[in-house]
């Protein structure tokens, strides 16, 4: 053979494969929404996709093939419109906005809507005007009245087949998608975060030195709490009981508030409290607007407190997680001349509580 009739037994080749082999889109060429349906649910299915580049003749037939298990005997095509179940748009390949006409059941050439049959699991439509190259269009299964199409009653991942014919019945075009049946193509990712919940003091001692009755006596340490606990902490405060000795004890605070009242300098008031540096809690705040420190040895200005006994009570807290969150508990005492001579002292108890 020669070289010139080897090419012309390839191109007459090529010719011959072109008009036996259908023309193929590629799948993401189809957008099926929903894609995930419950299982034995009357469902409707929005799906689309962009013409190829020779468009789609108007005689061509769109033939949607639902896989086994899918019940379509209750889709209608009708010739009255508000009935029937499958309409055609263009302009859109999902099913909202473009131009929509809906199917009907006996093919007529002069309404310009497409005609549909229903058969097992096959759905074909005879386009009644030409998809242009590139145009988007969608397809959308609907619910009127009852049931259209049902899904399968088992959860599975179920192939969806699209063939075009054209007006001689060959077929020009096939494409395949998948339909998702309950939880078939679903997996669970999870993971767990440990709770986290830390007290830190600054000190384990606090030492009110020399009590005297020309100024308070003061004392303090800051408890940290870091957490990630979804509605953050409350930390707590009490006592072994009052702050005494094995005979006597220093009066609760009565008034709200520990110092001020005195003559000539010496203090006419025996009160022991504590006050916390945050705000709403059932201890006092120490909002004097001086600091623990600064209060120490002085009867001008009162440390608001609260008594500190053997019940729980609220120093600090927080509504979501946090990190290093620092609180001042400040003791004071003052005495008056008449106050037993002694050792005092007190056991206290911070206990922390996470809000997980």
């Amino acid at each position: 053979m020669s070289k010139r009739n080897k090419i012309y037994f390839v191109m007459l080749l090529l010719l011959v494969l072109a008009l036996i082999c259908p023309q193929t889109t590629k799948a993401s060429s189809w957008v099926i929404n929903p894609e995930q349906a419950p299982i034995s649910t009357d469902t409707e299915y929005c799906i689309g996709g962009v013409a190829p580049g020779g468009g789609v003749p108007a005689d061509y037939i769109v033939e949607w093939q639902f896989a086994a298990g899918f019940d379509l005997s209750n889709l209608t095509i009708d010739d009255i419109e508000a009935n029937s179940e499958v309409v055609f748009y263009t302009g859109t390949n999902n099913c909202s906005g473009g131009t929509a006409r809906v199917t009907e059941d006996t093919p007529t050439a002069d309404n310009d809507r497409d005609a549909a049959t229903v058969t097992g699991q096959k759905v074909d439509i005879t386009l009644e005007d030409a998809i242009g190259g590139g145009g988007n269009f969608s397809f959308k299964f609907r619910t009127q009245a009852g049931t259209s199409v049902v899904t399968p009653g088992s959860s599975g991942n179920y192939i969806l087949i699209v063939r075009v014919f054209d007006d001689t019945g060959a077929l020009a075009l096939t494409d395949a998608d998948l339909l998702y049946i309950g939880g078939a193509n679903q997996l669970e990712i999870y993971a767990t975060v440990d709770p986290t919940l830390t007290l830190t003091l600054s000190s384990t001692a606090c030492d009110l030195d020399t009590l005297s009755i020309t100024g308070l006596k003061t004392c303090s340490y800051d408890a940290t709490v870091t957490t990630n606990a979804t509605t953050g902490y409350t930390s707590y405060i009490r006592s072994d009981g009052q702050f005494k000795n094995a005979t006597n004890n220093i009066a609760d605070v009565g008034d709200g508030d520990v110092g001020v009242t005195n003559v000539g300098g010496d203090s006419t008031e025996e009160e022991y409290g504590v006050s916390t540096s945050k705000a709403g809690q059932t201890i006092a705040e120490n909002d004097s607007g001086e600091t623990c420190a600064d209060l120490n040895d002085q009867l001008v200005t009162a440390m608001p407190a609260s008594v500190l006994n053997t019940t729980d009570k609220s120093f600090a807290s927080s509504a979501s997680p946090i990190e290093d969150d620092s609180t001042t508990l400040c003791h004071a005492a003052v005495i008056m001349g008449t106050t037993p001579a002694g050792v005092y002292g007190q056991l206290v108890t911070v206990t922390v509580i996470g809000n997980f």
